[in-house]
This record gives C-alpha cells, sequence and structure tokens, in this order.
C-alpha cells in the first residue's frame, strides 16, 4: 500500500500551476489597469498645462497689444503730424503678433460714449429712445440716473431717492458720481438687460455733457440720431462733419483725445485666446504722463458690421495658404 509521501509526489501539479497562472494574469492586469489610468492622468495633465500655457501666452500677446495701442496714442499726441495707426473711433485693427499669434485691436475715444456722470438730461434721453426704451420708460430712468449722481435729496418728477430705495428694500441712492457702468444697474428700476443694452455707448470716463460725433462708431450716431428725430443740420452749424448722423449742436462737443479705450483679442498660434480692455487717461497737457483707470479682461472683441468684418476663428496663414495680416 503507498504511503502518504508516495501519493503527494504522484499528486498531478497542473492545479498548483493553474492557480499560479491565474494570480499572475490577475497581477498583470491590475498593472495594465494602474498604466492606463495614469496615462489617462497624464495626458489629461498635459491638455491642462498646454491649454493653460496657450492661455498666458494669449494673455501676454493681449496685453502686447495693449502697449503697441498706447504707444501709438502717445506718439500721434506729441506730433499730430504722424498718421494713426489706429483709429480711434473703435475701427478694428488685425496684425501679426510674434511667432505666428494674432492681434484685433480696437481703440475708442471715450468722448464718443455717453457719460453718465456728466450727460445733460436730453443727452441721457436721446440715448435711451435710440436704444429702443419706450418714451415714459426713458424719462423715469434719466431722471434717476440724475437722481443717483447728483449729491442732494431732492426728488426729480420721475427719480427716485432714498425713501424710495428703501421701500424697494435696497440700499440707495449713491448721489455720487458712478465709478463703473456696472453701478448704473444699482439705480433703482433699472434691470440687466437695459444696463446690457447700452453698455456699447455709455461710459462713466469721458467727463464731457455732450458726445464728439468725429470719434463714434456711425451705428451709434444713427441711434442717438434717431433718439432726437433730427436732421444733420446741427453738426454743420458745430463746424464737425455733417455726415457723422443728426445730432444737435448743443449735445456736441469736441474731444480732448485724453481717455481712451483699448481692446485686444489676442490668439496664441497653439489656440489660446485671450480679451484684454482698458482704459487709459492720458492727462490733460503733453508729456505729463499716462495712467491706467481700468484693467479688466472681457469677452472677445465683437466689431461692429459697418466698419470692420467681423473677426473670423483664428487660421495660420500658413495652414490656410494665405499671407499674414500686417505686424503690429
Amino acid at each position: 500500500m503507498p504511503s502518504r509521501d508516495d501519493r503527494s509526489r504522484n499528486r498531478p501539479a497542473g492545479g498548483d500551476a493553474g492557480f499560479a497562472l491565474v494570480v499572475v494574469l490577475l497581477a498583470l492586469g491590475l498593472l495594465a489597469a494602474a498604466i492606463l489610468t495614469f496615462s489617462v492622468a497624464v495626458r489629461s495633465h498635459l491638455r491642462t498645462v498646454t491649454a493653460a500655457a496657450a492661455a498666458a501666452r494669449a494673455e501676454a500677446l493681449a496685453d502686447g497689444g495693449v502697449e503697441v495701442a498706447l504707444s501709438d496714442l502717445l506718439a500721434v499726441r506729441e506730433s499730430r503730424t504722424l498718421k494713426r495707426r489706429f483709429p480711434i473711433d473703435g475701427t478694428t485693427v488685425a496684425c501679426a503678433a510674434g511667432s505666428g499669434g494674432r492681434l484685433v485691436v480696437r481703440v475708442e475715444d471715450e468722448a464718443g460714449r455717453v457719460d453718465l456722470n456728466a450727460a445733460s438730461e436730453a443727452l441721457l434721453l436721446a440715448l435711451l429712445r435710440g436704444y429702443g426704451v419706450g418714451e415714459d420708460a426713458a424719462a423715469l430712468i434719466a431722471d434717476r440716473i440724475l437722481d443717483a449722481r447728483d449729491r442732494d435729496g431732492e426728488r426729480r418728477p420721475h427719480g427716485a431717492e432714498r425713501p424710495d430705495y428703501e421701500a424697494a428694500g435696497l440700499a440707495g441712492p449713491k448721489n455720487a458720481p458712478f465709478d463703473s457702468i456696472d453701478e448704473f444697474g444699482q439705480v433703482l428700476g433699472i434691470d440687466g438687460a437695459t444696463v446690457d443694452r447700452l453698455r456699447p455707448a455709455i461710459t462713466v470716463h469721458s467727463g464731457l455733457a455732450g458726445i464728439d460725433p468725429r470719434v463714434m462708431p456711425q451705428d451709434r450716431v444713427r441711434a442717438l440720431s434717431s433718439g432726437f428725430g433730427l436732421v444733420s443740420s446741427g453738426l454743420e452749424a458745430a463746424g464737425l462733419p455733417a455726415d457723422r448722423g443728426g445730432l444737435p449742436s448743443r449735445l456736441v462737443e469736441v474731444s480732448p483725445q485724453q481717455v481712451f479705450r483699448i481692446t485686444v483679442d489676442a490668439t496664441a498660434v497653439e489656440g489660446g485666446r485671450f480679451t484684454r480692455e482698458a482704459i487709459v487717461d492720458l492727462g490733460p497737457r503733453r508729456g505729463q504722463g499716462h495712467r491706467f483707470r481700468r484693467w479688466s479682461r472681457v469677452g472677445a472683441v465683437e466689431p461692429a458690421a459697418d466698419r470692420a468684418s467681423p473677426v473670423a476663428p483664428f487660421v495660420s496663414p500658413r495652414a490656410a495658404g494665405a499671407s499674414a495680416p500686417p505686424p503690429c
């Protein structure tokens, strides 16, 4: 009769080998899963890093574009005989940046916008009517703007003072000049849609009671003119080009060409995109030194249809087989 040791030696080894194979396969599967997870994480991280680098490059290009536009403004101010590289009526200009990037630059004299802090009641009404606000609503909004910015507590016919704000559960009015356009939305009865509708045509930086149609885009001149319902003879009386619209001379002021809005939409060759908006004050005298009143990131610049072609998505000129835009 065989002993126990003999039976152990004669037992088939296939069971142990199969178990070992299963263990090895499981280990390989876990290792493959770990490698796959790591590979996905690495690719995701690389995409994030690449996108961040492209965005940072686009931001640097945009900031450089602001400096280029500012240099042009300063150069023309020092020598009025120089030709501007960038018009000051908001016309967009595309140019090539370093290493295949592209800039779309827009320079606008703030004198071409209605200043909420300085505009007369008549100009405010023209603005509101011209941008589609009804007669009654325009009278209400104009009075409430005036009540919000003045320093007294006397309520205008359609305006609002502290008791009106308290009744609505709101703080206000400010009774001081607006520091930003966003504060316009804090005026009692002004909704966000109205602010957004007027935003392209208003400012708090020009300090002018009127506007200069020579530095305004045509669509804005038409809107304000329709708000007055007047013909262009007023411009001729003011000694300004009559083809800029039908604004009356009493609401026209000559721009001191002091405060400008610079918007630069930058696209890096890697695909990153960044839009910088800066409002710069050159000072009342030449050589005085400039200062930035605003420095912010905004949405992509949208050129007006009657002044420039829409900005197309960036395509490398080499890939498109076309010549590059002129250098900035």
